[in-house]
């Protein structure tokens, strides 16, 4: 008796619930990584077929499916973009793309200090430089030359 008075307090606003369902329009599930291609998709990379991620090998050459990395057809273009990236954020002034080492007037009183900033730049012995000097005497070209340097080098700058 209880359902037959649920059944007129709801009326008939209510559809059942596989009509609903019936009603739905289909989910496009798409594939899966390991799938084919679908008839008429390209591919362009065979190795990941557009994935643009592979499970990596381990040392004993078997596939290691815990993990995944970038496909070697993307790598290069996620390499340019990391790139890109820490030169907008690092900051660097205006004006200071013209810095680099390799156009640095180097004088016998800031050879020292040019020695010392290419060290820092490659990662060698300097871990730490400060360049204290006059005015124009190269402390920013140096400082923005190590900076560049770093960034070549995959490094936040």
């Amino acid at each position: 008796m209880q359902t037959e008075e649920n059944e007129e307090k709801r009326g008939n606003d209510l559809e059942p619930i596989s009509e609903v369902l019936k009603n739905l329009p289909p989910k496009d599930t798409g594939r899966a990584l390991s799938d084919e291609p679908g008839e008429g998709e390209q591919v362009t990379c065979p190795l990941c077929c557009d994935a643009h991620i592979v499970h990596p090998l381990r040392e004993d050459g078997t596939v290691d499916y815990s993990n995944v990395v970038p496909c070697k057809c993307v790598r290069e273009q996620i390499e340019r973009e990391r790139a890109r990236n820490l030169l907008r954020y690092c900051e660097l002034p205006v004006g200071t793309a013209h810095m680099t080492f390799e156009n640095f007037k180097v004088t016998p009183e800031l050879q020292e200090a040019y020695d010392l900033a290419i060290q820092l730049a490659e990662g060698g012995e300097v871990t730490w430089l400060a360049l204290m000097a006059g005015t124009n005497s190269g402390k920013t070209h140096l400082a923005s030359a190590i900076c560049r340097r770093w960034l070549e080098r995959g490094i936040p700058a």
